[in-house]
């Protein structure tokens, strides 16, 4: 299966037609190859906004809902996925110019479409479109393009990590959210980077990605998806002293508390700090301190 064609090559297509726009399509197609990949910020995002006009977002909201129902009607393979580093900016685009008086009233129209096909998406494309509106909260049609999204996303089955956390009580969201967990090290006989972390990335309709590895910097991996085959293998060398050994490997993420008793019964010099956990996530404030002690708790009793 070949990808569909992209933004670009659909504004190309309109360009050669000729007609009193097409320098303005022009300069647009030259903008959208220039991104190297999708908006991270909205400082990225805003960059789209040189090149708009009222032309132009029809033009791009025009392709960017054909590529969308294309990808939803023959849903691409795993090389090809959804379109999103063109597909993005354009989103970007129109959030951007529905706030703005004078793009408003050719910005809102086709996010009005957007908002009707969110149903429909496939679940990356309804999560990029939560994401963007995480952007431009101003957008006049923001909230009802954020419902559309998480009532879409809410429909997949529940992932790997998504039931992890409501085992624990976290009450994380029904959308893409990722977390690190770090548990700190601390050896008697001086320092070593033996900390344990687990990774987890919650993505609706797309398979789990964790790990559970020993060693903030080069670290050992001791259980995940990332490998056909885990070894549970481990050797950690500081300046004065190192540990080494075998631990069985961790077949899911419920089983980071096993892992770390047996690893606490193998190294008794070792301390390893619950009640120091360390907790980053994204979005932004995805864990409160009442979550953080329900994970503290969880590593303590698990």
């Amino acid at each position: 299966m070949t990808p569909s064609p992209s933004i670009t090559e659909r504004l190309q297509a309109e360009a050669k037609k000729g007609g009193p726009h097409s320098s303005e399509l022009t300069a647009t197609i030259a903008k959208l190859d220039s991104y190297s990949r999708a908006p991270s910020t909205r400082k990225q995002a805003d960059r789209i906004g040189a090149i708009l006009t009222p032309v132009v977002l029809r033009a791009l909201g025009d392709a960017f809902l054909a590529l969308r129902e294309e990808e939803i009607a023959a849903p691409p393979s795993l090389v090809y996925g959804p379109e999103f580093r063109q597909a993005d900016y354009v989103l970007a685009g129109l959030l951007l110019a529905s706030a703005t008086p004078d793009l408003a009233e050719a910005a809102l129209p086709v996010l009005e479409r957007v908002r009707d096909l969110v149903p429909r998406m496939l679940p990356k494309q309804a999560e990029h479109v939560q994401y963007l509106i995480g952007l431009y909260p101003e957008s006049p049609l923001a909230p009802e393009l954020a419902d559309a999204a998480r009532l879409r996303l809410v429909q997949e089955p529940a992932t790997l990590a998504a039931t992890w956390a409501a085992s624990i009580g976290l009450d994380l969201p029904a959308t893409y959210w990722s977390l690190y967990l770090v548990v700190p090290a601390d050896l008697e006989a001086g320092r070593i980077d033996a900390s344990l972390v687990m990774s987890l990335d919650n993505t609706p309709g797309s398979e789990t990605r964790w790990s559970i590895r020993i060693g903030a910097m080069n670290s050992d991996e001791l259980g995940g998806n990332r490998r056909s085959s885990y070894t549970g293998g481990y050797a950690r060398t500081g300046r004065r002293a190192s540990i080494e050994g075998h631990v069985e490997p961790a077949s899911a993420p419920e089983e980071l508390p096993r892992v770390l008793r047996d690893l606490e019964v193998a190294h008794p010099e070792v301390t390893w700090d619950r009640a120091g956990l360390k907790v980053s996530g994204s979005p932004g404030r995805l864990i409160s301190p009442t979550k953080k002690k329900r994970l503290i708790g969880w590593l303590a009793e698990g």
